[in-house]
This record gives structure tokens, C-alpha cells and sequence, in this order.
């Protein structure tokens, strides 16, 4: 399916295990339920698509776009999103345990009650962004933007915010014990009953 331009097909259920996007456009389609492990998508296009219940393990989406697509209860564990357009993303109940975001834009990205361990998204831009009750211990977010964020609820045991911007973002409640927030921007940001004992 390599530069294929499909728009709105519904393809749920398939098997698309190992499939080559490289440069398709598939904005609003239905992928729900789809196995779509070691996909290889780079440049490609994938706005507005519902990925729920999806298994995309190992998925290779770098520099691809995902404008408002949604995830809920999918497997993104491992998978590669490095300077991806990720801005409005939904996500609900995922696993995104190990995913490489570097550099990606997650502008008012919403990725709630999800697992992002070890996630990697040094330089990327969580401005406005919610991981409210995720789990995103270990993750490294160091030279991010990401002000105003909502961390409400998580728990970032280890997690590393060096040379972030965390301008105005909210700690309330979460589970902040070993985080390096050094040459970190916290003006006016919230811990309210956050628990930071070592």
C-alpha cells in the first residue's frame, strides 16, 4: 500500500502485520481491531483514524501524521513515533510502554489512564497535553515543551524532566519520588499533595 491515497475505508479486523505504508494516506479511516504489528509507515498519513483495540507492537510510524487519531485500548507498546504530528491524539486505556517519540508534537494530546513506561519523548512539544492517571515511570521527557501539562493523578517514579519547560503544568496528586527535574522551567506549576518523599 506504499503512496496508496485512501481515505475513510474501513478496514477493521484485518491482518496487516509487516504492510508497507511508506507515504499512504489513509486519513479517517477505521483500523479497529486490526493486527498491525511491524507495520513500516514513515511520511505517511493517518489523520483522524480509530486505531481502538488495534495491535500496532513495533509499529514504524516516524514523521508520520496522526492529526486527532484515536487510541483506546491498543497495544503501542515499542512503537516508533519519532517526529510525528501527534497533535489532538486520544488515547484512553493503551499501552504505550517503551515508545520512541522524539521530537514529536503533542500539542493537547490526550493520552488518559494509559501505560508509558520507559517512554522516550526527549524534545517533544506535551504543551497543553493530559497523561492524567497514566503510569509514566522511567519515561525521559528532558528538553521537552510542556507547559501547562495535566499530570494529575500519575505516577513519574524515575521519570526525567532535566531542561524541560513545565511551565504552569499540574503535579496534583501524582507519585513524583527519584524525578530529575534539574535546569527544569517549574514557574507556577502545581504539587498539591503530590508525594515526592525519596
Amino acid at each position: 500500500m506504499q503512496k496508496a491515497i485512501i481515505h475513510e475505508s474501513d478496514v477493521s479486523g484485518a491482518n496487516l502485520e509487516n504492510v508497507n505504508f511508506i507515504g499512504a494516506d489513509l486519513q479517517g479511516s477505521d483500523f479497529t481491531s486490526t493486527n498491525m504489528q511491524n507495520i513500516n509507515a514513515p511520511n505517511a498519513i493517518f489523520k483522524e483514524v480509530d486505531f481502538s483495540k488495534a495491535n500496532l507492537h513495533k509499529a514504524n510510524f516516524l514523521d508520520a501524521d496522526l492529526t486527532e487519531a484515536v487510541c483506546n485500548h491498543t497495544d503501542l507498546s515499542d512503537i516508533t513515533l519519532q517526529g510525528a504530528n501527534l497533535k489532538n491524539l486520544s488515547v484512553n486505556n493503551a499501552n504505550m510502554r517503551g515508545a520512541n517519540m522524539y521530537a514529536a508534537d503533542l500539542r493537547n494530546a490526550q493520552i488518559v489512564s494509559s501505560n508509558l513506561q520507559n517512554a522516550y519523548l526527549e524534545s517533544a512539544d506535551l504543551t497543553e497535553a493530559s497523561l492524567e492517571r497514566s503510569n509514566i515511570d522511567g519515561a525521559i521527557f528532558k528538553q521537552g515543551i510542556l507547559d501547562k501539562i495535566n499530570l494529575q493523578n500519575t505516577s513519574i517514579v524515575g521519570s526525567d524532566f532535566s531542561k524541560t519547560s513545565l511551565v504552569s503544568a499540574n503535579f496534583s496528586h501524582s507519585i513524583a519520588k527519584d524525578v530529575d527535574f534539574s535546569n527544569s522551567n517549574l514557574s507556577n506549576s502545581i504539587f498539591t499533595t503530590t508525594n515526592m518523599d525519596g
